[in-house]
């Protein structure tokens, strides 16, 4: 199974909470306050995403943190690897640097392959759609009497 640090799922949703009020400044205090998840995790999960350039800092008495782009120009790709770094299935999916097993190993094509399926979904998924509760983007059945 693949896992996400805790830090990547608090990073979404900080996201998210940028996401939803995109034109105003949000302090950690109020990120904390409508995520839940405690100021000094906002702090660091705002660090990494800052230094990313997902989010912009705002230094300040009325200063805070706001999305660094639209929400639709980020994707689960981008969040994960201001977090995790570089997203692949294996090390040999990530490294471009062939390890000593290169020359008669079998399988690091096809992890590349599955690395590169599972960037191609992460990067079809954007914070956009994180921000939109999942009912409101299920169309309705309409049932026939």
């Amino acid at each position: 199974m693949i896992r996400l640090s805790k830090l990547t799922d608090y990073a979404s949703v900080v996201l998210t909470a940028l996401a939803q009020d995109p034109g105003n400044l949000q302090s950690t205090q109020a990120l904390s306050d409508a995520t839940r998840i405690p100021r000094p995790t906002v702090t660091k999960v705002l660090k990494s995403l800052t230094r990313a350039g997902l989010t912009r800092s705002i230094q300040g008495p009325k200063g805070g943190y706001q999305l660094a782009r639209n929400a639709r120009q980020i994707d689960l790709a981008d969040i994960i690897s201001a977090i995790e770094g570089p997203s692949g299935v294996t090390e040999c999916a990530t490294d471009h640097d062939e390890c000593e097993l290169t020359e008669h190993c079998h399988v690091m094509d096809h992890w590349r392959t599955v690395s590169v399926q599972i960037n191609q979904l992460l990067r079809s998924v954007t914070l956009a759609e994180l921000a939109t509760p999942k009912l409101k983007r299920i169309p309705t059945l309409q049932v026939q009497d």
